[in-house]
């Protein structure tokens, strides 16, 4: 064989330079065309008989502001608590890109005609990554946790007056005291591994190793951890997918978390392309962004922020034409426009926007909070131009404590408002305070006099959680401390009902009420915005955002690589 292609070139060799140079070159442009075209041909005939499929391996790193403290389901507070939470946990069932439910370690559920009896099956092949069988026993230890009051979990108030009954080891029953709509979407909890959690007593389980150092059963798992010499305290997760999750191994083999102490950093990062992806973008970083890379999606998220009065703490608040004033002079337009840059969503509701159904805006911007507040007994003072008024023979000057969490975004917010209220005779003082500080010391005992935060929904049928008079102390939601008859009959009745109609009436009813008595202020809601510099397949801009977690919906779906496989055999399985 090889004498025979030693002679073919011999030969090729001895005819070409027989040939003139106008059949030489002629020869070559033949050639080039001829090979080219077999190359065509070959990859058409590939492209027809074979089909682009997924293919494991690649890495993707993300960088979060903030250091993960609870990786826990039950105890999870902050953004890079509840993204990792998200990956290394599962639930029973688990929500789609369509905001939808799927089944996840439950192979199936039924529900009883009245809404009220969940039976679930569980999947014999779900495993903890420790390798332990997921069985009903974690399912009911991790329901009894939330429900623990010593725990003070904030998934305590979707399961009160929830019980557990274990059927078999992989059947669980879970009955609720009256149909509750949004349910199922608390039941997308990561469960936890009873065997280790079991013998820790409740005192000992914020401080355990396992909040840092989790073992869950979800889509990765904790594969390294890089601490700070110093501090101890976790700079960098390394998560590995998990071969055994129950819908498979996820396609991308690693996913990197690094953590910074503040936005400028982390943009800094993402900017020079040492991290693939961020989330929740704050505005002022956005143009650089758009500039060096590109926005995956940008949505507005189902939450709402506004300011939320404490009458307990500041008697002021007692007096609705001061909180009327308020309401008049701080449009939303003004605040998303001067603060957020325009990339906000002006609102003046309690509801967001996905839950308004057709419930209309009721704000009246063209009343004078001059003549409200001046018929209520205020007064200028012509020195301070702050207004006043007698009391018990002393001045007690129109003036309150704002707090809030100490981000850039909600300090800017929090300045326009102070800005806007002193042009309009109202002294605002802000007390911002780390997230932690404020959930524990200020949110929590409820101490504070006006509060600029925001009400995040995941289900219509959060505003139960929100408003009615038994959510105003903690754990509850209700950080207005707002009481009214009309709106607790409203919301104990709109989780048993499914008629649109109904929905509409009763939701409209509540939103009234909340106009009327204008317990809070609401301003906007906020965009967020994920960004990445590769590109990630499966990862779909029209997905449902209802938290930023969502955004990890289908994270076992995502590839970055991709191979071909002849379509027989695709078309044969």
């Amino acid at each position: 064989m090889k004498n025979f292609f030693f002679a073919l070139r011999k030969e090729l060799h001895t005819i070409l330079f027989t040939l003139s140079k106008r059949d030489q070159y002629l020869f070559g442009l033949l050639s080039i065309m001829i090979f080219t075209s077999s190359i065509g041909l070959f990859l058409l005939a590939r492209s027809s008989i074979t089909t682009e499929i997924p293919a494991h391996g690649g890495t993707l790193t993300e960088g979060i502001v903030g250091t993960p403290r609870f990786i826990n389901p039950l105890l999870s507070s902050t953004d890079a608590d509840r993204d990792l939470t998200q990956l290394i946990y599962s639930g029973l069932i688990r929500r789609t890109t369509y905001g939808t439910f799927e089944p996840e370690l439950a192979e199936s559920w039924t529900v009883n005609e009245d809404n009220t009896v969940y039976t679930f099956s569980l999947r014999r092949d779900a495993v903890f990554h420790d390798g332990h069988p997921v069985t009903a026993a974690d399912v009911l230890f991790t329901l009894s946790q939330a429900q623990n009051p010593s725990l003070k979990s904030p998934r305590r108030v979707q399961f009160e007056g929830v019980i557990g009954t274990i059927l078999d080891p992989q059947t669980i029953q879970l009955q609720t005291p009256q149909p509750y709509a949004g349910f199922l979407n608390s039941l997308t909890i990561g469960i936890l591994p009873a065997h280790i959690w079991e013998n820790i007593s409740t005192e000992q389980m914020m401080l355990s190793d396992y909040n840092t150092e989790p073992i869950g059963s979800g889509p990765y798992k904790v594969s390294n951890i890089k601490r700070d010499k110093k501090t101890g305290i976790p700079t960098h997760y390394d998560l590995s997918a998990f071969k055994k999750y129950i819908h498979g191994k996820p396609f991308i083999s690693n996913f990197e978390f690094f953590f910074f102490e503040n936005e400028a950093l982390l943009v800094k990062e993402y900017l020079s392309k040492k991290i693939d992806l961020i989330a929740g973008v704050s505005t002022e970083y956005i143009d650089d962004i758009e500039q060096s890379g590109r926005f995956s999606f940008a949505k507005p998220l189902p939450r709402v922020f506004g300011i939320f009065f404490n009458h307990n703490q500041s008697p002021l608040f007692l007096e609705i034409p001061i909180r009327k004033a308020l309401q008049i002079i701080l449009d939303p337009k003004e605040i998303v426009t001067k603060s957020l840059m325009g990339h906000g969503l002006a609102s003046s509701s309690p509801l967001p926007q996905a839950f308004q159904f057709n419930i209309m805006e009721q704000q009246n911007y063209n009343q004078d909070a001059h003549t409200l507040l001046v018929s209520a007994g205020w007064k200028k003072n012509s020195e301070t131009e702050i207004y006043e008024k007698m009391k018990d023979g002393a001045s007690t000057p129109l003036s309150f404590t704002l707090s809030t969490s100490n981000t850039p975004e909600l300090i800017r917010v929090a300045e326009n408002i102070k800005d806007i209220a002193k042009n309009n005779g109202i002294e605002i003082i802000l007390s911002p305070s780390e997230i932690g500080t404020l959930q524990q010391e200020v949110l929590r005992p409820r101490k504070y006099e006006a509060l600029l935060f925001g009400h995040s929904y995941t289900h219509d049928t959060d505003m139960f959680a929100f408003w009615h008079s038994s959510q105003r102390n903690d754990p509850g939601l209700n950080i207005a401390n707002y009481a009214n008859t009309n709106v607790d009959k409203a919301l104990s009745t709109i989780s048993t009902k499914s008629d649109k109609e109904d929905l509409e009436k009763s939701y409209a009813a509540v939103v009234k009420e909340i106009y009327k008595d204008i317990p809070a202020v609401f301003l906007y809601q906020p965009i967020f915005n994920y960004v990445s510099h590769k590109d990630i397949h499966e990862f779909t801009s029209d997905r449902f955002i209802g938290n930023p977690t969502d955004r990890f919906s289908n994270i076992y779906t995502w590839h970055i690589k991709k191979s071909r496989v002849a379509s027989f055999f695709i078309n044969n399985n």
